[in-house]
């Protein structure tokens, strides 16, 4: 039964025949009251009789007695409440620990001995601790209950050794005694790892068994590939992340922390489908390493049905010899976010796959797999928003690995402040039939040293690329290719701008494009490139405007052109107020044969002036806006006029040339006379189909 003749603070702490202690947590935090203090080799003498009354004692020496020290006299422990060391006189609580106040004569002795109740007040207070903790920390909550935080290394149980011989490629039950925590027999997507013993160690995966989390026994199913005999061993394939995760079933809401370290993972982590909230983190992308010991895996899968995912501040680490399997798969999740991840010597960084409203912050790639690897895979489906900002893939500069980032299928897709370098193609558009991307933006980002092309777009298949924004990007050093290649011939490419951004150093063009519908070029610098800009195939809607074309700087190398359009139908275009410098064949080559164009007000100029014999018709090409004529042949008719084309004629040789109206579609709207030194300005009505000249 309950002491209750104590004196002190202690009565509330005993309780029962065998006075356990009651704990002071998780209502207080306990102290020395409660505890007691102990100490080797201290004794006093009782200097008069006490009755079992009495609650002073006088002893011999007081200097080595403490407050809440035992003192045991006879066959009674008593607790000492206060010292008068002047008056060699304690104060005591009677009959401590269970035992019966009874007179003591004088000169028995008081010794501190190690009694139950040290051992027992530690052991309620561990008890209370571990009680409000819960088992695995479940009921350490985080502000407001909203989340829970978990810590993975109890989960990390140790090796199990259930004995026997297990048979490769079919299906083998095994007991576990007891069953860890976070394991059972319906769990889905939990790998444990088998090793020692005769066999090749390797990954298994649980597919049913009576095994409850945390039961006395229980048995699991799985299939390995290997046999396996002798003394081997089952154990966590995850460093206890899996059982961790498993373990909160009842928890909505969950952050499951990997502590600081090298965490060795031989199987896929796979999120918990249909549950939200779902958090993976480590202590920092450069303190928390998970190091993937099997080839050609998944690392972590976050599946279909899950929303709010995160997968934050951890360093993923494998082997350059792999060659399958991606670090970080997002599969039809919604509203994940992957930040501070760093990802090294994997055959590929992270795929995402039909999610929406996802946000990828501060993650880098590696060192790819080369020829092969890709850094980021997007494609959403129907679904929309993916924000990268400070995500960094870089490659081996000797060795390249296939693409920075491949996108098919995406709705809004925002780039900022990123870097794509060391690879066969920086990033790639390709979206294929059915596919699509649209509303892409890239904004402060860097394509550098790709070994074919910086940014390709190119659609397959019908596919299409519209909506297109580069803001203040660099591409340059790409081996053989352009900065920026656009070929819409197998799809439609539809609205795309590129300003404030810089190209140069690349093998062939800083910008080539074909089949383009609506490209505006505009305040970019174009430099130390083969050639500034391409067109190799029509365009419907061209504008090149306030561009910087080349460079003078001394040991940069110049460009044979400024801007190049071959002998295509590119329609309705504009080169307008360019700076183009330093083109050792001509800053702009226009051989185009559409219609509706305008260059002017470039600097140093447009074109050569074009020398063209006089005759009934004449024949202006599509490449100049300066004719020099010749002869005397009166002209009733100039051909390739378009809408609003202005050209200028000029005439060097003596003798005049008469231009006369009737030459019908092409024709003259009313007669004019150019004389040697003189001019004409001539501007085409497409609509009356005549040629205006003043």
């Amino acid at each position: 039964m309950a002491t209750t003749v104590n004196g002190d603070n202690c009565v509330g702490l005993m309780q029962g025949t065998l006075v356990l202690p009651l704990p002071r947590y998780p209502s207080s935090v306990v102290t020395d009251a409660s505890l007691k203090i102990a100490a080797n080799q201290v004794q006093s003498t009782l200097t008069m009789r006490v009755s079992s009354l009495d609650t002073i004692f006088r002893v011999s020496d007081t200097s080595r007695l403490v407050v809440d020290m035992l003192l045991t006299i006879d066959s009674e422990i008593v607790s000492v409440s206060a010292i008068d060391a002047a008056s060699h006189t304690i104060t005591v609580v009677r009959g401590f620990d269970g035992t019966v106040a009874t007179s003591h004569n004088a000169g028995r002795l008081l010794q501190a001995f190690i009694d139950a109740w040290h051992h027992n007040a530690l052991a309620a207070e561990v008890k209370a601790i571990e009680t409000a903790l819960g088992p695995n920390l479940s009921n350490v909550s985080g502000a407001g209950g909203a989340q829970e935080y978990v810590v993975t290394t109890p989960y990390n149980f140790p090796a199990q050794s259930p004995g026997g011989t297990l048979n490769g490629g079919v299906v083998n039950s095994i007991t576990l005694t007891p069953v860890p925590a976070g394991v059972n027999g319906t769990d889905v997507g939990h790998y444990l790892y088998i090793s020692g013993g005769t066999g090749a160690a390797e990954p298994v995966l649980i597919t049913g068994g009576t095994a409850l989390s945390g039961a006395p026994s229980g048995t699991i199913f799985f299939t390995p590939v290997n046999n396996h005999s002798g003394a081997w061993s089952i154990r966590s394939a995850t460093a206890g992340i899996q059982e961790a995760i498993t373990a909160q079933t009842a928890v909505q809401y969950i952050c499951i922390t990997v502590p600081a370290g090298q965490h060795s993972i031989y199987g896929t982590i796979n999120f918990p489908p249909a549950k939200g909230g779902v958090t993976l983190q480590g202590a920092g992308g450069y303190s928390t390493k998970l190091l993937i010991a099997t080839p050609n895996i998944d690392v972590i899968k976050v599946p279909a049905g899950v929303y709010y995912p995160s997968i934050l501040n951890l360093e993923i680490t494998g082997d350059k010899s792999y060659t399958t399997g991606w670090a970080i798969t997002l599969g039809g999740c919604a509203n994940p976010v992957v930040q501070d991840i760093r990802i090294q010597f994997l055959p590929n960084g992270v795929k995402v796959l039909n999610c929406t409203q996802t946000s990828i912050t501060r993650v880098e790639v590696r060192e790819p797999r080369v020829a092969t690897g890709v850094g980021f895979y997007i494609d959403l489906g129907g679904y929309e928003l993916i924000n990268m900002t400070g995500v960094q893939v870089v490659g081996n500069g000797g060795s390249k690995h296939l693409s920075g980032m491949d996108v098919y299928n995406a709705s809004s897709l925002k780039v900022s402040m990123s870097e794509f370098m060391q690879s066969t193609y920086a990033v790639r558009l390709i979206p294929g039939a059915g596919q699509g991307t649209t509303s892409i933006d890239f904004v402060s980002v860097d394509f550098d040293n790709a070994a074919t092309h910086g940014l390709v777009i190119q659609p397959t298949g019908g596919g299409f690329a519209e909506r297109i924004r580069m803001v203040n990007v660099w591409a340059c050093s790409s081996g053989t290719g352009n900065g920026i290649m656009m070929n819409g011939g197998a799809g439609l490419i539809q609205d795309v701008s590129i300003s404030n951004s810089k190209f140069f150093f690349n093998g062939d063009s800083g910008i080539a494009a074909a089949i383009v519908m609506d490209l505006n070029i505009s305040g970019n610098a174009i430099y130390a490139n083969d050639v500034g800009i391409t067109v190799f195939g029509a365009i419907t809607g061209l504008l090149i405007e306030n561009n910087v074309i080349g460079t003078q700087r001394a040991g940069l190398p110049p460009q044979r052109y400024g801007v190049f359009l071959p002998a295509v139908a590119t329609e309705n275009y504009a080169i307008i107020g360019n700076k183009i410098v330093a083109s050792t064949i001509s800053a702009i080559q226009d051989a185009s044969t559409g219609m509706n164009r305008i260059i002017k007000d470039n600097i140093p100029g447009n074109t050569s002036i074009i020398d063209v014999a006089s005759a009934g018709t004449v024949s202006l090409g599509f490449s100049g806006n300066c004719y020099r004529l010749s002869g005397t042949t009166a002209i009733t008719r100039m051909t390739e006029g378009w809408a609003n084309r202005e050209v200028r004629l000029i005439k060097s040789d003596a003798g005049s040339i008469t231009f006369n109206t009737g030459g019908g579609s092409g024709g003259i709207a009313g007669t004019a006379t150019l004389a040697q030194g003189g001019v004409l300005a001539c501007i085409y009505d497409a609509t009356a189909g005549l040629w205006y000249l003043k």
